[in-house]
């Protein structure tokens, strides 16, 4: 499995849309393995969600992210987290791996901002 996660200064970025950087992890059973970190593309509606398509990605683990990315990536049978801390990247797959992460409710509604942060 391929995991990305939206990071700022190495750390989670809560706003999936304005993070400057994806760093991705892979895993097997509950190991997991660092891969890279790559730029974000521009923020733009819908360019974030093919990108990650196209790095072959399995999960997304973010803060806050809006419906709209997240149908796009479930209708490519990306499973998308929601809801998690701004911490280490690799805590986050870790965690991710073992089972102990679950989805919160973290929804952007405004293209302009997530009230949940």
């Amino acid at each position: 499995m391929k995991i990305a996660i939206p990071t700022t200064n190495q750390t989670l970025d809560q706003h999936f849309g304005h993070a400057q950087e994806f760093s991705f992890f892979a895993t097997e059973g509950e190991n997991v393995t660092f891969i890279n970190t790559l730029a974000a593309p521009p923020h733009q509606p819908g360019v974030l969600p093919k990108w990650l398509i196209n790095e072959k990605v399995n999960i997304i683990i973010a803060g806050g992210i809006g419906g709209a990315a997240i149908d796009i990536l479930n209708k490519q049978n990306i499973t998308v987290i929601t809801g998690a801390p701004a911490i280490d990247p690799m805590q986050l797959a870790q965690s991710y791996a073992k089972g102990e992460l679950q989805s919160k409710d973290s929804v952007c509604t405004s293209h302009l901002g997530c009230e949940s942060h």
